[in-house]
């Protein structure tokens, strides 16, 4: 029996989510990152092009270029390369997954030294 009505709309519902571009993500993020150092305020400026991310993380006043960012769908990915002393030049790995069109879930791998959950929030 062929369904028609009302029993295929969660399907279509489905459908259409699945189909839907990710939200765009471009502007300005904040968060605060439990870190190993204790508590550490970012903030990104993201701009995207296509699946292209590029920007800039900044924390303590110090911006640095995000490099490698990829958008595929919900899924985010991008890096940072910063010198800390005792570290040295230290690549800082993010994953991340769009949670709402204003909330990332994050995961980042700090060099070999650390790793970090956190979720980032557009800036009002």
């Amino acid at each position: 029996m062929v369904q028609t009505g009302p029993q295929l709309l969660p399907a279509f519902v489905l459908v259409a989510f699945l189909l839907a571009p990710a939200p765009d993500i471009g502007g300005k993020w904040a968060t605060t990152i439990d870190t190993m150092e204790g508590p550490m305020a970012y903030t990104y400026e993201f701009k995207v092009e296509g699946t292209k991310l590029t920007g800039t993380a900044t924390t303590d006043k110090t911006p640095v270029s995000i490099t490698q960012g990829t958008i595929e769908d919900n899924r985010v990915s991008f890096v940072e390369v910063r010198d800390f002393p005792g570290l040295g030049r230290t690549v800082i790995a993010y994953s991340c997954t769009i949670t709402t069109a204003d909330v990332l879930t994050c995961h980042r791998d700090v060099g070999v030294v650390a790793s970090e959950d956190f979720t980032i929030e557009r800036a009002k």
